[in-house]
């Protein structure tokens, strides 16, 4: 994609070096102009081992590459990298967007898979962990377009003022909550964003764009193939009158039942669907989806 109209830019500590030099190799593959800035800490907002030197933020490492850039820049985690030309990118600087996500509130398919420790006695004869056994984890049981609930690992942001004043409100979350989750201060940013945002032209990435490894049946575009950290210790964001990072009380329920039942077990190698009892495979049947595992 030579020429492509906008900046790869990324962060990275010593310990993500290995990663970052993967996404560097990525973006040269595919001629994608890149900026991969080496730091000595992130914001606790993004590590639970983080510092709390509000200078390490991603929005405002976002905000001093726009600054110099002056055009689109987009933001990916220094451990992705990417596996086809993301040619959307392109196509949503050209349409005028200004700020560009994945959206788990807006994806009506957003069921997640874990690796399942499985062990089969006869007569299958089959034993196997990880990269072959996946079970159903959980999903976002509520969808609302008008609302965020993002997975921030893949972001897009133009040089506008829209998209710099959605910079300056997450900083400032992050900086009122620095206990809290960056990706939840991104949301609460969106969520209760006032009349300076409301020309905000969003953009909801499909996942193939953020793919993380949870996503097995996503053929990745920009991948994270790790599967996200826990985020228990992060403090939760309670705002002043009430403001939360995502309104429940405004989303419709989902209703659908997920692609495969929780209870079995999907076998990517043979393509299977499998009931287990006592060790053995007591129903199966076939899956015709395609699945990309991450090494």
């Amino acid at each position: 994609m030579a020429g492509a109209p906008f900046l790869v830019a990324a962060m990275y500590t010593d310990g993500y070096a290995g990663m970052a030099e993967r996404l560097r190799r990525s973006c040269e593959r595919f001629s994608l102009e890149h900026e991969l800035r080496r730091v000595p800490a992130v914001h606790q907002s993004i590590s639970k081992s983080g510092s709390p030197d509000l200078r390490y933020t991603k929005p405002r490492f976002i905000l001093d590459v726009l600054e110099r850039r002056r055009g689109p820049v987009l933001y990916v985690d220094a451990d992705c990298e990417f596996r086809q030309a993301p040619a959307l990118i392109g196509e949503l600087i050209a349409a005028g967007t200004d700020f560009a996500i994945y959206n788990w509130a807006a994806d009506r398919d957003s069921e997640a898979y874990v690796p399942a420790p499985v062990v089969l006695g006869a007569p299958d004869g089959v034993a196997g962990s990880g990269p072959r056994f996946f079970r159903f984890a959980w999903r976002f049981e509520y969808h609302d377009p008008s609302q965020l609930l993002c997975s921030g690992a893949v972001q897009l942001y133009a040089d506008t003022r829209p998209a710099r004043e959605l910079l300056g409100a997450w900083q400032g979350t992050i900086e009122a909550f620095p206990q809290a989750a960056d990706d939840y201060c991104l949301c609460y940013a969106y969520n209760n964003r006032g009349g300076g945002l409301a020309d905000l032209r969003p953009y909801w990435l499909p996942k193939a764009y953020a793919r993380y490894a949870w996503w097995i049946d996503v053929e990745p575009v920009i991948d994270h193939p790790q599967y996200a950290a826990d985020a228990a210790h992060f403090t939760p964001i309670l705002g002043p009158e009430g403001r939360k990072p995502f309104y429940e009380e405004r989303a419709e329920r989902l209703a659908e039942a997920p692609r495969f039942p929780p209870g079995c077990i999907i076998d990517v190698h043979s393509k299977r669907l499998l009931t287990i009892e006592n060790k053995r495979i007591v129903k199966e049947e076939p899956v015709e989806t395609e699945f990309w595992i991450a090494a």
